[in-house]
């Protein structure tokens, strides 16, 4: 809704500052922690999170992009499993049509997608994308400031 879109434009924007002065004095910065409620359902918000951290916080692409996979990594004590793409390390790769070092958009950008492998195992394209059912008995509040 256009309601929350303003609250997390606003939220954004009021963090920006705070969490790049954050990010150059060494605190690590990860993507996916907001992921996984109706609000930013599984697999359709990390591509954004990186986008906002390239727009709102001036990270280059490639920052963003380590945020959203090597440094995710390493807070999971998976560093040397998972977050590269090198020889013996598990295998979750997105393959673009495009070069997200210039546009990270087309992370976010289903179209874009040509290849995924999950697990090790390419993904069905083809195969129409899994969608998020509400739980038994949940909500979504709607957030509002007091005047």
């Amino acid at each position: 809704s256009p309601e929350l879109i303003e609250i997390f434009r606003k939220e954004i924007e009021n963090s920006s500052v705070q969490l790049k002065k954050a990010y150059d004095e060494g605190v690590p910065m990860l993507c996916g922690s907001e992921t996984g409620f109706s609000i930013t359902p599984l697999g359709e918000w990390h591509g954004r999170e990186v986008e906002v951290l390239v727009k709102h916080l001036g990270l280059t692409p490639l920052q963003a992009i380590s945020c959203a996979t090597q440094q995710g990594a390493k807070a999971l004590r998976l560093d040397g499993q998972v977050g590269t793409v090198q020889e013996g390390m598990l295998a979750d790769v997105i393959v673009v049509d495009g070069d997200p070092l210039k546009d990270v958009r087309v992370l976010n950008d289903r179209t874009k997608m040509a290849t995924i492998v999950s697990k090790g195992r390419l993904v069905d394209l083809d195969r129409p994308w899994p969608t998020r059912q509400p739980f038994a008995g949940e909500h979504v509040g709607v957030c509002t400031s007091r005047k």
